[in-house]
């Protein structure tokens, strides 16, 4: 196909996956305030440069009454329109679009569709958001939707390298999938660091086994010099699977547009970094001729992104071209959750917003035929975890300076730990309740077996130690109010298997009042100016719990050894065969 004919097909293809937003007025600003660029335009150009360069779009297809399910629908309805002319093959989509398009879905967008024009081919993609079940589905949406594809086993990967710091502090955006018809159609998972650093990056993108260390921080001091710590807009690290394939591609994308001040600055680095990587810079600035309309010394904005990867071997270097059809030299501020004000935010937020029983962990195995021995591991190593509470508690009013806090917290130790306590009744609970599960102990437990619940301890005796009290406070109140999702998970999954069994049921309701009483004491020991520092001890034990979980997934499910107490500590591993029981 020619040139001419190319440019024929590509005016073509943008006029049909913008219909009919493609014909609205500007200046009557956007209908719909799409996150493809800062101000709100929904679509973006972008070109690769590799041995060749390749121009891509991205589109948010807009409906005339525009809402999150009407602008789905409408996407759907272009892809297959075009799927015929390009030979698209949608069945792995239909796998999992109800998971991405419920009837009522949240969030800030449904989906987005790109399309590649490369040389004679045209490739297109579809962009899937992971929190349209709710803000707290996010990472259990996306484990579901590669399991459903036939990546069953590689959470445990994602867990610890893109989403590693936990749900709020490592987002996981975005779902890709390639609507080509090929055995090397991908399935991408985007993840977004906030508040991040070179390591941070350097961890993500050792996904991939092949990945070259350092290569990441080679990549930052040359489109982002100076900057050690990233506490502006987020970078992206992105990882693509193929089925067979276990090594994933993956790519670091960095949003250039947050760490300079004009776009000369961002032109200088990324001629910088092309021909560091041995590209030509020539493409690149001839887009620049195209696509940006004024002086480059003007404003800031109208470069957005440059991601780097390999491709067998061989560099890429992508820029991104926020059309800013509305509001040019736009740039996005960050974006990461105030601190909470009061107590009552604070245990909202780890209720609603970021509730623990949102881990792929508890939604895998609720999607199951129960396992009991996977069940009483869940229930045991919660147990192990139990004493910790006290003895956490204690420290604390050690080493508290203010006297009314002092006071608050001597009250709580005292109903935490007397005669009659709330611990006490804790830990009978507990007992009750593993006793009317005996029949279902595993009868190899295995020196593993409670190996996450040290983890945890591990993790959290640093916390602790290394907190004010107002922080270590925090903390125990996301211990409370996270032990309490996990009981009435494990409650509920225990009546799926003995639906009849009301010992189960009156043990359990038990446990779970007890722990009722424990948030509810903890709250009212959190006194508002003690709020900001307890927010940065709650986000850490949090985190803490999100690994825990991770730790019995890929003990459970995964392929990814699982590290001992002691190997935890001196920050080595080794490999283990992954238990199946029962």
């Amino acid at each position: 196909m020619g040139l001419e004919a190319r440019q024929s097909e590509a005016i073509a293809l943008f006029t049909q996956l913008m219909a009919p937003s493609g014909s609205a007025s500007i200046a009557s600003g956007p209908r719909w305030p799409s996150d493809v660029c800062d101000d709100g335009t929904p679509f973006e150009f972008s070109v690769a440069f590799s041995e060749r360069s390749v121009l891509r779009l991205m589109v948010e297809p807009i409906a005339e009454l525009p809402s999150l399910a009407a602008n789905a629908r409408l996407a759907r309805d272009i892809v297959e329109d075009i799927a015929s002319s390009y030979d698209l093959d949608l069945r792995r989509l239909d796998r999992v679009w109800d998971l991405f398009v419920p009837p009522e879905p949240s969030g800030r967008f449904s989906v987005w569709l790109a399309a590649e024009l490369a040389h004679g081919e045209t490739g297109f993609k579809i962009y899937l958001n992971p929190e349209a079940r709710g803000p707290g589905l996010g990472r259990a949406t996306v484990e579901e939707a590669f399991a459903r594809l036939g990546f069953d086993t590689v959470w445990p990967l994602i867990s610890r390298t893109i989403g590693r710091r936990g749900p709020t502090l490592d987002e996981l955006k975005f779902v890709s999938l390639d609507l080509a018809r090929s055995d090397h159609a991908r399935v991408k998972v985007y993840g977004r660091h906030h508040r991040s650093t070179t390591k941070d990056l350097e961890a993500a993108a050792s996904a991939s086994p092949s990945y070259r260390h350092g290569e990441v921080t080679e990549f930052l001091q040359i489109v982002a010099p100076d900057h050690p710590q990233l506490n502006g807009r987020g970078p992206w690290t992105c990882l693509a699977f193929v089925q067979g394939d276990g090594d994933p591609q993956v790519t670091t994308h960095f949003p250039i547009n947050g760490y300079a001040e004009t776009d000369q600055v961002t032109c200088d680095r990324t001629v910088e970094c092309l021909r560091h990587y041995g590209l030509p810079h020539e493409p690149y600035m001839r887009a620049i001729d195209v696509l940006v309309p004024g002086p480059l010394e003007a404003g800031i904005g109208t470069q957005s992104y440059v991601s780097f990867r390999r491709s067998a071997g061989k560099p890429r270097v992508t820029t991104y071209f926020p059309t800013e059809a509305y509001r040019p030299y736009t740039v996005a501020s960050p974006t990461m959750p105030e601190p909470a004000s009061t107590a009552t935010e604070l245990f909202r937020w780890y209720d609603v917003n970021d509730p623990l029983s949102g881990h792929p962990f508890l939604h895998r195995m609720a999607r199951e035929p129960v396992r009991a021995d996977r069940l009483w591991q869940l229930l045991e190593n919660l147990a192990t975890i139990l004493p910790n509470h006290s003895r956490q508690l204690a420290e604390i009013v050690a080493r508290v300076d203010d006297d009314v806090l002092r006071s608050l917290l001597v009250q709580q130790l005292h109903e935490l730990c007397g005669r009659g306590s709330a611990e006490l009744a804790y830990a009978r609970a507990f007992a009750r309740s593993l006793k009317a599960l005996d029949d279902w102990r595993p009868a190899d437990r295995g020196d593993r077996f409670l190996a996450p619940a040290e983890g945890l301890a591990l993790r959290q005796a640093s916390i602790f130690s290394g907190a004010d009290a107002s922080a270590s406070l925090g903390a125990m109140a996301v211990s409370y109010v996270y032990m309490s999702q996990l009981l009435v998970f494990v409650r509920d999954e225990a009546g799926r298997a003995r639906a009849d069994d009301k010992f189960v049921g009156a043990a359990f309701a038990d446990l779970i009042t007890s722990t009722e009483s424990l948030i509810a004491a903890m709250h009212q020991t959190l006194p508002a100016r003690f709020i900001e520092s307890a927010w940065e001890g709650a986000a850490a034990n949090g985190r803490a719990y999100w690994r825990f979980l991770d730790d019995l997934y890929a003990d459970c499910y995964g392929t990814l050894p699982l590290p001992s107490s002691a190997e935890i500590g001196s920050g080595t591993h080794r490999a283990v065969k992954v238990r199946q029981v029962g």
